[in-house]
């Protein structure tokens, strides 16, 4: 055998070693970017779901009362809801590839409560009940996201 010969035969042998060699570390690296990128998602609903607690406080302050305290400003309030619908329709596309019609249909729910309580008087007799429901709504949304990141966690 000639020493070209040789040369070439074990260059072979290197490059089919080297594209081994690629395809695994491609494999490794799209793992790791998956982990990655999952990991960013479950820190992005862990801060919704901080937010959560926060709007959940706030309107826990009429929610499940029997009459509206003197001097709870009920527009702070329904600005922490606007902030926290904002936050939920952040993600929702995220949520949309989940297909989750429960979720789509509870954020529809949260938006037309936060719409129609912001018209109503504050001494509306069924302020405090749409505020329950609006309770009751977040609950939900927050039981949803919650079941997204599980799926993420457990991925």
């Amino acid at each position: 055998m000639d020493w070209t010969v040789k040369l070439g035969v074990i260059s072979s042998i290197v490059s089919i070693g080297g594209g081994i060699w690629s395809l695994v570390n491609v494999k490794i690296t799209k793992k790791i970017k998956k982990e990655i990128f999952s990991n960013f998602k479950v820190i992005k609903y862990s801060n919704i779901n901080v937010n959560t607690r926060t709007t959940i406080n706030q309107i826990r302050k009429i929610a499940l009362r029997s009459k509206i305290s003197k001097g709870l400003n009920l527009e702070e309030i329904i600005s922490s809801v606007n902030d926290y619908y904002e936050k939920i329709h952040e993600i929702s596309n995220d949520l949309e590839k989940e297909n989750s019609n429960n979720l789509d249909n509870l954020l529809n729910s949260l938006k037309k409560k936060i719409t129609y309580i912001s018209t109503l008087d504050k001494t509306s007799i069924d302020l405090i009940e749409n505020y329950n429901e609006l309770y009751y709504i977040i609950l939900e949304v927050d039981k949803e996201i919650d079941k997204f990141k599980q799926k993420i966690i457990e991925k």
